[in-house]
């Protein structure tokens, strides 16, 4: 999930390995973004792996990581796994939710991944 006004905070792993200058896969190779205390991805089931920039950034400057906020807020951000989750259904059950109209136009797309708001996705 992408906490409301953080959107333009998401990082992919190519944001993160480009912001240090080094390919993906040399990336990926490093296994830095499974080391102890590199920030969690925000999506925990979701491909590509989204990351919040402040706590990366914070974490590759060797300061304490900054937590995120933990109350639940309408203008949140949900993947696909999460709403349907939220509306009690499976993926594929929300595959077919998400193209109604009224879901499909608050569509947002965060590091090429679909997020739809917690409220849109409680409400319709």
């Amino acid at each position: 999930m992408i906490r409301a006004g953080r959107q333009h905070r998401v990082r992919t792993l190519a944001d993160i390995a480009a912001q240090q200058g080094i390919a993906v896969q040399t990336l990926l190779n490093s296994r830095q973004h499974q080391a102890e205390g590199f920030p969690a991805p925000l999506n925990g089931t979701g491909r590509p792996k989204l990351y919040d920039a402040e706590q990366v950034d914070a974490y590759l400057a060797g300061r304490p990581v900054p937590l995120l906020p933990k109350t639940d807020d309408d203008a949140d951000l949900l993947d696909r796994q999460e709403a349907a989750h939220l509306r009690g259904m499976t993926p594929k059950q929300w595959d077919t939710r998400k193209t109604d109209p009224v879901v499909h136009e608050h569509l947002v797309l965060a590091g090429g991944v679909e997020h739809w708001p917690r409220a849109v996705v409680r409400d319709h």
